[in-house]
């Protein structure tokens, strides 16, 4: 049983690491939210702050458009929503 107990966590840690484009994850978000100097990617904090998607700088005018946030939710470094 502590076997498969550690073989689960050991998986669950790969897992995170590969969720981080870089660095390892400081652990889950709560409530979509990290501490200063992370960033929530798919539910982990992960090191630094980026854009998760493509060609954001394309579409900046829709950074504080409420009905484009989920949308735009993937361009938080072009957008400004870094924590400092």
């Amino acid at each position: 049983m502590k076997l498969l107990a550690l073989l689960s966590f050991c998986l669950l840690i790969a897992f995170a690491y590969s969720q981080c484009c870089s660095g390892a994850p400081l652990g889950m978000c709560i409530n979509q939210h990290c501490p200063n100097g992370t960033m929530c990617n798919n539910n982990w904090c992960c090191p630094g702050c980026y854009d998760t998607c493509s060609n954001c700088y394309m579409y900046t005018a829709y950074c504080n458009n409420p009905y484009y946030s989920c949308s735009m939710s993937c361009c938080k470094a072009t957008c400004g929503q870094c924590h400092p």
